[in-house]
């Protein structure tokens, strides 16, 4: 494998987590905001159609990397300001 590949594959997977990790944060701070109307996570998932439960399980697992940076942002940005988390 040539240098030059590896740089384009590592600078493809750079541009991957900076475009993912902004939309993974707004789908989490979304899913917050949710939970926080439904009043529980059991709630918030019982009131959740087929679909989006379907969406949901398969974001998480595809897109993991950036939506662990994603988290740790989110559990560093609101850590004071609710107490649920």
């Amino acid at each position: 494998m040539s240098p030059v590949f590896v740089y384009i594959l590592i600078g493809i997977f750079a541009l991957y987590l900076i475009l993912m990790i902004p939309l993974q944060y707004h789908y989490l701070v979304s899913l917050y905001e949710k939970e926080l109307r439904a009043g529980s996570q059991a709630k918030l998932y019982d009131e959740m159609s087929f679909e989006e439960l379907n969406i949901h399980a398969n974001t998480q697992s595809i897109h993991i990397i950036p939506n662990f940076i994603a988290y740790i942002i989110f559990k560093f940005k609101y850590k004071n300001k609710h107490p649920m988390i």
